[in-house]
């Protein structure tokens, strides 16, 4: 390629230089126009969690909500965090990722993230748990090892990453930086297509 023909390129990307390096120089860019969450950001990343004291250093407690994503066949996620009152903004402190976990592994990561969050919570009643999983893991989870918990309400998916979009777009989300493949995700997870009633998004890898 000869410099003329570079600079005739560069000149067709000059109102979209993100393309240019994603298309001509194989930056790991991911395509705005596909992306889940372009609202993401480097300010959603914390390095340190708000404060968790009053002004008299008493500690404030929030209701604490984790989420668990659970995939027998592929990856699952649990991702952990808590509503700040004071900021009005949800705070994102823990995730966990493992792939094809068996039920007592899947029981066991679940209990490791009650016993993290346990610092944040009001009492044992705010912690929030919803699991989506098949209603026969469900029910082992129940019975066999005593989880308390709820299954989501499911919606398309493009209405539910609408509302994560929102939350993004207002600033209500913080992310701790230690959450890698949460912050990954959000940053790099693209669409197959067109967002649908039916779409489906896939890894950036």
């Amino acid at each position: 390629m000869t410099p003329e023909t570079i600079t005739i390129l560069k000149e067709k990307y000059k109102d979209d230089p993100m393309a240019w390096d994603r298309e001509y120089l194989c930056k790991s860019i991911p395509n705005k126009q596909l992306q889940v969450t372009p609202e993401f950001a480097p300010h959603h990343i914390i390095e340190q969690l708000p404060p968790s004291t009053d002004l008299f250093h008493k500690p404030i407690k929030f209701d604490v909500y984790i989420g668990v994503d659970t995939g027998l066949t592929d990856n699952t996620a649990i991702v952990a965090g808590y509503w700040h009152y004071s900021l009005q903004q949800f705070i994102v402190c823990y995730e966990y990722t493992c792939k094809r976990p068996t039920i007592p592994e899947i029981a066991q990561h679940v209990k490791n993230a009650q016993e993290a969050m346990k610092y944040f919570q009001f009492s044992p009643v705010h912690i929030h748990t919803t699991i989506d999983c098949f209603e026969i893991v469900g029910n082992t989870l129940r019975v066999e090892y005593g989880l308390v918990f709820h299954r989501p309400k499911k919606r398309a998916i493009p209405d539910t990453i609408s509302v994560l979009r929102q939350f993004l777009k207002n600033n209500k989300i913080l992310i701790h930086h230690g959450c890698i493949s949460l912050i990954h995700e959000l940053g790099n997870a693209l669409w197959e297509d067109k967002p649908n009633e039916n779409a489906k998004y896939r890894d950036w890898e």
